[in-house]
C-alpha cells in the first residue's frame, strides 16, 4: 500500500510559492470539496462515501440529473434546462456569475477550498474559475482538482481542457493535475479497449481521499494552517 504523499504522487501537483496563512481561524468545516461537472461530481460523491471525517461538499452543474443524483450536502443547478450546456464554456461561466449569491453563501466559511472539475467540458471551464475567484474573496485557500481527458477522447477536448486548465491556475492557489492516461499507466501498465470511467472514478476519489488526508493531517502536526508544500508534493 503506498504512503499518503506516494499516492498523491500519482498527481501533479503545481504547488509552488503556494502557501496557507498561520495563525488564521480553525475551518467549521475545514475542508469544502467543490464538484463542478459530471466527472467530479461522481468522484466527489465516492469520496464522501468513505472519507473520515466527511468534509463539506458542493455539487454544481448545469445537468440537472447530475446535480439531482449527487451526494454532496448541497447541490446547485445552473439554468433551467435538464440537459448540459451544449458544451459553451461562456454561457457556463454566464450562468455561474447569475448564481454568485448562492455560491458565496455555500463557500463563506471554509478554510481551504478543493475544487474539483473536468477540465475538456463547458463546467470545468466556465463555472469553475468563478468558484475559485469567489471562494478566494471568501478567505479561503482553493485547490484546484483538474481532471484532464484521455488523447482518445479527441485533440479538440484535449485542447481545450489544456486551455481550462491555464485559466483554472489563475484563479487557484495552486492544482493538481490528473491526468486520465497518466493515471491509468501509473496504475495498470497497459492498455484498456474501452474507456474505464467508473475505474476512474475510483482512481480520482482514492486522490481525493488522500489529499484530505494530507490536509487534514499537517494541520494536526503543525497545530495551524499548513504550508500547502507539506500537503502537495
Amino acid at each position: 500500500m503506498p504512503s499518503r504523499r506516494q499516492f498523491l504522487q500519482l498527481g501533479a501537483a503545481s504547488t509552488a510559492g503556494l502557501s496557507l496563512p498561520v495563525g488564521a481561524r480553525r475551518w467549521s468545516p475545514p475542508i469544502l470539496m467543490v464538484a463542478v461537472g459530471g466527472a467530479a461530481i461522481r468522484a466527489v460523491g465516492r469520496t464522501l462515501e468513505v472519507v473520515v471525517p466527511t468534509p463539506g461538499s458542493l455539487a454544481i452543474d448545469t445537468s440537472y440529473l447530475d446535480v439531482h443524483k449527487a451526494l454532496a450536502h448541497h447541490r446547485i443547478h445552473l439554468g433551467d434546462g435538464i440537459g448540459g450546456s451544449g458544451g459553451d464554456p461562456s454561457r457556463t461561466r454566464a450562468l455561474a456569475w447569475e448564481a454568485q449569491d448562492a455560491l458565496r453563501t455555500h463557500l463563506a466559511g471554509a478554510g481551504v477550498v478543493v475544487l474539483v472539475a473536468g477540465m475538456s467540458g463547458a463546467a470545468g471551464g466556465g463555472i469553475a474559475p468563478v468558484v475559485a475567484e469567489l471562494a478566494r474573496e471568501a478567505g479561503a485557500e482553493v485547490v484546484g482538482v483538474a481532471l484532464l481527458p484521455l488523447v482518445q477522447e479527441g485533440e479538440k477536448r484535449v485542447r481545450r481542457a489544456r486551455e481550462a486548465l491555464v485559466d483554472l491556475r489563475r484563479h487557484t492557489h495552486g492544482v493538481m493535475e490528473l491526468d486520465y492516461g497518466r493515471m491509468w499507466d501509473e496504475q495498470y501498465g497497459r492498455p484498456f479497449s474501452r474507456r474505464p470511467w467508473p475505474q476512474f472514478d475510483i482512481m480520482v476519489s482514492d486522490q481525493l481521499v488522500y489529499l484530505q488526508m494530507e490536509i487534514i493531517c499537517a494541520w494536526e502536526d503543525a497545530g495551524a494552517r499548513p504550508a500547502v508544500g507539506d500537503v502537495l508534493i
